[in-house]
């Protein structure tokens, strides 16, 4: 065995023990090495609320809440809403506890700030379905 074949055999073996431990597939596809695309299930494991909402998929509700107006009505349309959701009840909770009130005041006050926030073109659910405002 020549060195050429040695540094080979040696490169073979780390590979594949990194190949186990996934180390290096990993590396490789963050570093954007392997030439394969993804699956838009994948690409849209990320979407952003923003995103949600250019395209139709989320509207602003005046119970002051996010929902999917079922557009597209995807797990990654579905974890988004429940995560946005989980945060601002965070908040309204937060607000109502300091200010003394209800927490469906401070909701009803949150989901009519957001819809007249909302952009022209986006969706809205004033409480009798969804339609673009």
């Amino acid at each position: 065995m020549n060195f050429r074949n040695g540094i080979f055999f040696l490169t073979l073996a780390f590979l594949q023990g990194a190949f186990l431990q996934g180390a290096f597939l990993q590396g490789a596809f963050l570093q954007g090495l392997l030439p394969f695309q993804t699956t838009p299930a994948f690409a849209n494991a990320s979407l952003d609320l923003g995103q949600a909402k250019t395209d139709g998929s989320v509207g602003e509700h005046i119970n002051g809440y996010l929902q999917a107006t079922g557009q597209n009505s995807s797990p990654q349309v579905q974890s988004l809403v429940t995560t946005v959701n989980q945060k601002r009840k965070a908040k309204y909770q937060s607000i109502a506890a300091r200010r003394g009130t209800s927490l469906k005041a401070v909701e009803a006050l949150a989901g009519k700030t957001a819809i007249q926030k909302t952009a022209p073109g986006r969706f809205v659910n004033l409480g009798s379905g969804w339609s673009k405002k």
